[in-house]
């Protein structure tokens, strides 16, 4: 399977996150680009068979956490997905809030099936992601 796999990253965390979610990702088999949004061309990374975007979380400690604007522009510059699966992912510190609904439903409105919502507390992705990518067809 074709994976795109888009981040925006502050402070590194999220692009180590992106390069761990690729290295599991290709262990079982798939080939995945892994990119910015900053340079990820929107009309070429609908192509893959699965997209894959993420971000870190922005707000105050506890209160108003969302995705960063840079990645819900990502988004919202889209072509209609039509039923294209994607899956949201963040880290974050100490909560990550609404983040993934967010862009959950930016994704949705664009036409995709979310069929994951993964938050790393670092730049580690979980166990749970690592049981996703083995069932992943």
């Amino acid at each position: 399977m074709r994976i795109a796999i888009v981040y925006e990253s502050w402070r590194g965390t999220t692009r180590a996150a992106a390069g761990g979610i690729c290295a599991i990702l290709e262990r079982e088999g798939h080939h995945c680009t892994v990119e910015p949004v900053a340079t990820a061309d929107p009309g070429r990374i609908v192509e893959a068979d699965l997209l894959c975007i993420g971000t870190w979380v922005q707000g105050l400690f506890l209160v108003g956490q969302r995705p960063t604007r840079g990645v819900m522009r990502f988004i919202d510059h889209l072509e209609k997905l039509d039923g294209r699966r994607a899956i949201a992912f963040c880290t974050y510190k100490l909560s990550h809030g609404g983040t993934l609904d967010r862009m959950g439903a930016a994704l949705e409105s664009r036409g995709a099936s979310v069929i994951g919502h993964f938050a790393f507390r670092g730049a580690r992705p979980s166990r749970d992601f690592a049981a996703f990518a083995r069932d992943l067809r």
